[in-house]
């Protein structure tokens, strides 16, 4: 699923890779080139989608093209949306 991933002035376009009730892992789409990202463990950060409003979380992890956010507990209806969005197009891709 595409998300835009802001923390302050940044923001970058990625991809929600695995989602859960508590967080997400989110992998990024290079910019023009831009191949580095400069979120940092404990940054928070807003996840937006064309569909849902704007979710906010903390980065727990950082790995190669991406990083996990665990959610803010206040998130959960719009957790739901995006939930139902990935399992809707998950199953429109296995059928």
């Amino acid at each position: 699923m595409p998300v835009n991933v802001s923390a302050g002035e940044e923001i970058l376009s990625g991809t929600i890779t695995n989602l859960s009730d508590s967080g997400a892992a989110l992998e990024f789409i290079p910019d023009l080139g831009k191949q580095d990202f400069s979120f940092e463990i404990g940054n928070s950060v807003s996840i937006e989608t064309k569909q849902t409003d704007r979710v906010s979380g903390n980065v727990v992890r950082q790995y190669e093209g991406g990083i996990a956010v665990q959610f803010s507990t206040e998130n959960n209806d719009i957790l739901r949306q995006i939930s139902e969005i990935v399992d809707d197009e998950l199953s429109k891709k296995d059928g």
